[in-house]
């Protein structure tokens, strides 16, 4: 499996709630996790229903899949540097929960998708619109 199928089914882990088979991949994913102000123990637990996810669709971290949890620890002006530090890391793909965090990760990068939770992607000047999406930022809207 390639790249952007192992992202569509990180995005089709936090969408969609009925179980989808994956084919073995024989390739370790890396996928990024970071939480603006939760310290990664806490932050691996908040992501723990899509780590849950994921593994139904044949994602396990420690086979295929190697999770990297990272937090900004509530410092927004530590942001930028935590996202380049990140990238530098080249996951396969990012997964953050903010819109300053998003911003950050698409100024960082044009190659490695970024999945991002925000209230209004849109207002937040991060996508063009919601049908408009970057080829590398999938930015879904955060009910509330």
């Amino acid at each position: 499996m390639r790249r952007r199928e192992f992202l569509i089914f990180v995005c089709g882990a936090i969408w969609w709630p009925h179980p989808v088979l994956a084919q073995q991949a024989s390739k370790v994913y890396h996928l990024a996790l970071f939480h603006p102000s939760s310290p990664p123990s806490e932050s691996r637990t908040r992501y723990a229903a899509l780590l849950q996810k994921l593994g139904q669709l044949g994602y396990v971290e420690g086979q295929n899949l190697r999770v990297d949890v990272f937090s900004g620890e509530g410092h927004p002006e530590q942001y930028a540097e935590v996202a380049n530090y990140i990238v530098s890391l080249k996951p396969d793909a990012i997964f953050t929960s903010s819109a300053y965090t998003l911003r950050n990760f698409k100024s960082a990068t044009k190659s490695i998708p970024i999945i991002g939770v925000t209230a209004d992607p849109v207002a937040f000047g991060i996508v063009l619109g919601v049908v408009q999406a970057s080829a590398w930022v999938f930015a879904g809207f955060a009910p509330g």
